[in-house]
């Protein structure tokens, strides 16, 4: 599919979802996923979304900029501009966004100017880089248990020392790389990374972090072209070698363990803040902040190839999953 095809799809699903929402011209609250809808990690914050704004007050409309599979700069210029547009013609209440792209290409391209508050989450580890205005802007940051689960792994290899990043290329995931990296140099791990575009360049970075480093981090695949879940459940089944960590729970089917955000947290957190506002709090009071959940999870059947188990006493903190 070319690039203009992308962006008569993306287009035709802002004007579809506009068209699906209640007959109110100006609803309380539009929020703009930075992604699609399916995709695991925003979907639980759309999930606690709509699960803290039920039964309030408040009519919700919902964008999404598919900005994962869609990265064309092309796309993006087009996507952001029609969802900017279409709030300077009729202003929500309040704006919530999700991770970055949203921040990046919509509100701080478009709405630094705008009166209207906007609320953001998803947003890895700061956004300073954005330069927003704190007067109508604050947000929840991201930031991912990369230290977490590199602690928990040493309960079990003290040796650790050489860690290979394996995810795809996104503006999100190079973001985490600069912030994991100075993480990593004050706790002593040497970090290699691949950032895969595609299926293809995934499995070959499987396959070198397994001959040439200790552990593998394993944040996410969303954006990584041509992607099959049952063929990477197989690979990593046919070639693992050394544990795997994530910091996405959808992610088990293929890490060993994971120290995982809890993604509905951004949702709940976002809309209570949007909630506030509306109630008359004032946005420069409404310090940013950072997500405070983590979920411990376990993958017994990958462990059994590295002939690797819990001890007893961390059976009881992690949540056991099975395919």
């Amino acid at each position: 599919m070319n690039i203009y095809r992308h962006i008569k799809c993306g287009l035709l699903l802002l004007i579809l979802l506009a068209t699906c929402q209640p007959e109110n011209k100006t609803p309380n609250i539009l929020y703009i996923n930075s992604y699609h809808d399916g995709y695991g990690s925003s979907d639980e914050i759309t999930k606690g979304i709509k699960e803290t704004l039920s039964g309030k007050d408040v009519n919700l409309k919902i964008l999404y900029m598919d900005s994962k599979r869609n990265s064309d700069p092309v796309y993006l210029k087009q996507i952001s501009g029609t969802i900017s547009n279409m709030i300077l013609k009729d202003p929500p209440k309040v704006i919530i966004t999700s991770d970055d792209n949203a921040v990046k290409y919509i509100v701080s391209t478009h709405l630094k100017d705008l009166s209207v508050p906007i609320v953001f989450c998803g947003v890895n580890w700061s956004a300073e880089q954005y330069d927003l205005p704190s007067d109508h802007v604050t947000g929840i940051l991201e930031i991912l248990p990369f230290k977490e689960g590199i602690e928990w792994a040493r309960r079990y290899f003290p040796d650790l020392k050489k860690v290979y990043i394996l995810s795809e290329n996104t503006v999100s995931e190079t973001k985490n790389t600069e912030f994991i990296s100075h993480i990593a140099r004050n706790i002593g791990i040497d970090l290699t990374y691949t950032l895969a575009d595609d299926f293809l360049a995934w499995q070959s970075g499987f396959l070198e972090a397994n001959n040439c480093c200790d552990l593998i981090y394993m944040p996410t695949n969303g954006a990584i072209k041509h992607w099959n879940d049952e063929e990477a459940i197989a690979f990593v089944m046919n070639h693992l070698h050394i544990p795997i960590i994530t910091c996405d729970d959808f992610m088990m089917p293929y890490a060993v363990f994971g120290l995982t955000k809890v993604q509905s947290e951004q949702g709940v957190r976002a809309a209570e803040t949007a909630l506030k506002i509306l109630k008359g709090a004032d946005v420069a009071n409404i310090p940013v902040t950072e997500n405070q959940q983590i979920d411990i999870w376990y993958n017994p059947d990958l462990a059994e190839r590295l002939n690797f188990s819990l001890d007893e006493g961390h059976i009881q903190e992690v949540k056991i999953f099975h395919y």
